[in-house]
């Protein structure tokens, strides 16, 4: 069995082609599965996606690391298929991280459309339907509140994600979007997303 991959360049940004796992018979190669490079975290809907552990961004930040140095774009979270993948995916490998209290977020593509619960991305689509996290309550608080909602203020109409469950005696998480400031006081990882083709 080989895993072959094909890039192709178009303007400035890298996408994947081919990423195919094939076995040689007498009778010529056969199709075994379509995967990811090794430097992606998991697949799906037709795209692979990496999330960068290693360090935090502002989202202006996230947006070019994703574009620059994978190819890709923010992750478009635009339909369940790929909210359960990329759940599935968090939820086995950060348990640990849940002990300590601790939770992987990241920047993913789109805005909040104010006034709504809908959410607009960059290539154009409106997603009604979106996978807005449960209501939150505050550990120091006790306020419970729902989002989207304006806690950061007006300008925060940036999406970032939960990317699994959590909870405590104070405080229960379930993973979804949620909303906060483009560009000032929110620093967190970045899930990409780049397209096969």
């Amino acid at each position: 069995m080989h895993l072959l991959t094909h890039w192709e360049q178009r303007a400035s940004t890298r996408y994947i082609v081919e990423a195919v796992t094939v076995q040689q018979t007498k009778n010529g190669i056969v199709l075994i599965a379509v995967t990811c490079p090794a430097e992606y975290d998991f697949y799906a809907g037709g795209s692979c996606f990496k999330y960068v552990n290693d360090r935090i961004f502002l989202r202006h930040s996230a947006k070019h690391y994703c574009k620059h140095k994978l190819g890709g774009q923010l992750a478009v979270l635009d339909s369940s298929s790929k909210i359960k993948k990329a759940i599935a995916f968090f939820d086995t490998v950060f348990d640990a991280e849940g002990r300590e209290g601790n939770a992987p977020t990241a920047w993913i593509d789109g805005h909040w459309l104010r006034g709504t619960k809908h959410i607009g991305y960059g290539n154009g689509r409106t997603n009604r339907h979106a996978h807005w996290m449960t209501p939150t309550r505050n550990s120091s608080t006790g306020k419970l509140f729902k989002w989207p909602n304006n806690i950061f203020g007006r300008s925060a109409t940036c999406l970032a994600v939960s990317l699994w469950h959590r909870s405590s005696i104070k405080s229960r998480e379930i993973s979804g979007i949620y909303n906060v400031p483009c560009n000032s006081i929110f620093w967190t990882h970045a899930l990409c997303e780049a397209k096969l083709l």
